[in-house]
């Protein structure tokens, strides 16, 4: 069957086709291989479709975003903010505030060229200062959610830290549901950083499973180690594991043992290198192992240290068993509220993450072009009344707020979003 779609009622705003055929591989060849025989025919490149709708005037460039992002969405509120923006709710705000922006201009640019005999320059000037004070103040506010949206859009990065042997592989395994890391009763198996992606409360999160924390001659090893080290540095969650098993306690209790070496080492490189704002979260594995209530030996004095220190405090705590699936349920949730934690406290306080988004900045360039829009405001704020001055202010701060929808864009960065595209779309 085929569905012809004419101009300019198409998504690309182009006479366009559709061909519907049966669904085999070899059919779908077969059709593929006979169009390729028509001169006037080839295979579209990475993004042509879309990028065709945009210059049509059919999408701006901040729906062209969101619809790569919703392709990709792996949770429910990537898949919201990608659809606030596809459906250019986005867009359109950035459209308002750059129409602030050339009615305040235009008004400044007819008084140079006829306010002279007017008298309104006083008038324009005031009343074009009171608009774009008030544009400042929402650029402002957009930049205070921080990077929210950024953070829903890429994910969160979650790194399991931890002595070796205290089950860190297992807790990885036990989080996704598969066997992702190899698990072994010796020391040190862990070399390399291995990563599962998982839905937090609908919040993208890789969660990473990181060398045992210690001390170690093995030259491997310590390459694991320094790894480790280094996510945890980004990590926006880090989950803590300790051993709390009956074997683990009794070994606490000797200073000569490797094992609590290697236990010490974690919170106090973790306390160092953390970033400020982490969320922590304590998981007492082994709790099929544990000798129960009255655990005087359960946490050696440096992790008591990691829990009680401002800069890596934990804020959640869970015993779990990997072996019986105990309390992993528990950890999910409280690894999915500490992920909202951290998201709203880059965002408005208070706000519920599942809710139609409010973050008007997805992505770095957006970023960029808010902070230069508002370097340009600023500069015009000290001469208002200076007219010519004022108007060269505006206009680039129109042009920054221009290029996150595409209004006024350059060849690079329009390759650049349409090459995240796949070949149809």
């Amino acid at each position: 069957m085929v569905v012809r779609f004419p101009a300019p009622a198409s998504v690309t705003g182009e006479d366009c086709a559709e061909l519907h055929l049966h669904g085999s591989h070899a059919v779908v060849s077969a059709v593929l291989e006979a169009l390729r025989s028509l001169p006037f025919v080839r295979p579209a490149q990475a993004g042509e479709f879309t990028r065709r709708a945009f210059e049509g005037g059919k999408l701006d460039l901040t729906q062209v975003e969101g619809l790569s992002d919703l392709l990709s969405a792996q949770t429910e509120s990537q898949r919201a903010q990608a659809l606030f923006a596809a459906r250019g709710s986005l867009g359109r705000r950035y459209a308002r505030w750059r129409e602030t922006l050339l009615s305040s201009l235009a008004a400044v640019e007819a008084c140079i060229d006829f306010g002279e005999d007017e008298h309104i320059a006083d008038q324009v000037a005031f009343e074009s200062e009171g608009r774009i004070k008030a544009l400042a103040g929402e650029l402002h506010a957009a930049l205070q959610t921080g990077h929210r949206g950024e953070l829903v859009r890429e994910g969160l990065r979650v790194a399991i830290m931890g002595a070796p042997n205290a089950g860190k592989s297992s807790l990885l395994n036990a989080l996704a549901g598969k066997s992702v890391a190899i698990v072994s009763a010796t020391p040190g198996t862990t070399r390399d950083v291995l990563h599962a992606d998982l839905d937090l409360g609908g919040i993208c999160a890789r969660v990473s499973d990181c060398a045992g924390l210690r001390e170690t001659a093995d030259e491997i090893e310590r390459e694991g180690v320094r790894r480790a080290l280094e996510l945890a540095k980004e990590a926006h969650l880090l989950v803590l594991v300790v051993d709390d098993s009956a074997a683990k306690q009794a070994s606490v209790a000797s200073p000569a043992s490797e094992t609590l070496e290697g236990a010490d080492m974690a919170p106090q490189q973790l306390m160092q290198i953390a970033r400020p704002h982490a969320r922590v979260v304590l998981v007492r594995n082994k709790a099929d192992l544990a000798i129960g209530p009255g655990r005087a030996a359960a946490d050696s004095a440096s992790w008591t240290a990691a829990k009680e220190s401002p800069i890596l405090q934990a804020h959640a705590e869970c015993n779990v068993s990997c072996v019986t699936g105990e309390g992993i349920d528990a950890l999910i949730a409280a690894l999915g509220e500490q992920a909202a934690a951290y998201v709203e406290r880059s965002g408005d306080a208070g706000e519920d993450h599942s809710e139609a988004p409010t973050a008007l900045i997805t992505r770095e360039r957006h970023r960029r072009a808010v902070e230069e829009a508002l370097e340009h405001l600023e500069a015009y704020a000290a001469h208002p009344t200076t007219l010519e001055l004022a108007g060269e202010d505006i206009r680039r701060a129109a042009r920054a707020l221009g290029s996150v929808t595409g209004a006024l864009e350059t060849e690079d960065v329009l390759d650049r979003v349409f090459s995240q595209f796949c070949i149809g779309k």
